[in-house]
């Protein structure tokens, strides 16, 4: 079946009631099967990340690079979270299902460094991929439009643009990671 856009989706139990807000939480679409529930050891490193102190938070706008109208997502993160967080919370606010490897690149000089599964797809003479799930965001993403790129699906090369739009405390009660806000539906994955 074809995506159902985070705005319009039905509660369990429920045919067609529709939400006034996209404020929902992944745990919550995940609920209502509307994503499917990924690996387990993905589901750990979020149980992980949840037993943690709340400091502060990262609004993250996410972008699909050449697309028009563009395809945009808007998405809160702890600021203790790795790439690998901001990677799975990407999939989910894009309705994927992870079958493709990833990588995000920071320029940096000459040279960019690469963050995604070290030992997948390198050749001789590649920088270092180095582990997403040993990275932590707040090292990368310092100040307010800090930005690197994400890529998914090397075959395609779904290229995003992703940039720090804010920093901010985290609430009180609050279930990290989110999908504050987007627009239109991610392409289909093959």
């Amino acid at each position: 079946p074809p995506p159902i856009p985070i705005a319009h989706a039905p509660q369990a139990g429920k045919k067609s009631r529709r939400r006034s807000h996209i404020a929902m939480t992944f745990r919550d679409l995940r609920l209502r099967g509307i994503l499917s529930v990924y690996s387990g050891s993905r589901r750990r490193r979020h149980q992980v990340i949840r037993s943690l102190p709340m400091k502060e938070i990262f609004v993250f706008h996410v972008r699909l690079e050449d697309i028009s109208p563009p395809i945009w997502r808007r998405l809160e993160l702890r600021a203790e979270g790795t790439f690998w967080h901001l990677h799975c919370a990407i999939q989910d606010a894009m309705t994927w299902d992870d079958k493709h490897l990833h990588e995000f690149r920071f320029p940096s000089g000459d040279t960019a460094a690469r963050i995604g599964i070290p030992g997948f797809d390198e050749f001789e003479g590649d920088v270092d991929v180095l582990a997403s799930w040993e990275m932590p965001l707040k090292h990368w993403f310092v100040t307010v439009a800090d930005r690197c790129s994400y890529v998914y699906d090397f075959g395609d090369e779904w290229a995003h643009t992703v940039t720090l739009e804010s920093r901010r405390p985290a609430e009180a009660g609050g279930r990290y990671p989110r999908c504050t806000g987007g627009e239109r539906r991610a392409p289909p994955e093959d």
